[in-house]
């Protein structure tokens, strides 16, 4: 009796799910990069915060830090805790959203030793990638962390 309750449990969620009881507007259309890309440029979003970091051998790697973007360029980038402001000079360490989409086309297309993504659930963008373009050099990979995304109006 009780592994037929479980079994009809089990079977009840996978129907829910199966036949889209699930809101399939927060889920990216596939994981594809153009998809995606497609998908958060249908969106029209130009004005936004998120903290990102840039994972790497380089100034800033790893530090996570806030980025104000309005009409799709960079206004100012400062630490996390408010402190520190970006010089502008340094702001090419980072990337709004159509450059994290241009930078992991351009770098799949040039057929790495290594490509990871993960894709943001709500609007598409990529939350994760790395990169290790060739085996075995040191150093040269890369990848960038995007999280606390927030549209502005």
């Amino acid at each position: 009796m009780i592994k037929n309750k479980a079994l009809i449990i089990v079977l009840g969620f996978m129907l829910f799910f199966a036949f889209g009881c699930v809101d399939k507007a927060f889920e990216p259309v596939t994981d594809s990069l153009e998809d995606n890309y497609t998908r958060w440029k249908s969106l029209g979003i130009s004005d936004y915060s998120m903290v990102q970091s840039q994972l790497c051998f380089c100034i800033y790697g790893g530090d996570k830090m806030f980025i104000l973007v309005r009409n799709n360029k960079i206004v100012s980038i400062q630490d996390s805790a408010g402190v520190i402001q970006v010089p502008q000079e340094q702001w090419h360490w980072f990337k709004t959203i159509d450059q994290l989409f241009e930078t992991a086309i351009k770098a799949k297309n040039n057929k790495p030793n290594s490509f990871q993504i993960q894709f943001n659930k709500e609007y598409g963008f990529p939350e994760y990638f790395w990169v290790d373009p060739i085996a075995q050099a040191a150093d040269e990979e890369y990848g960038y962390s995007t999280t606390n995304f927030r549209a502005l109006k």
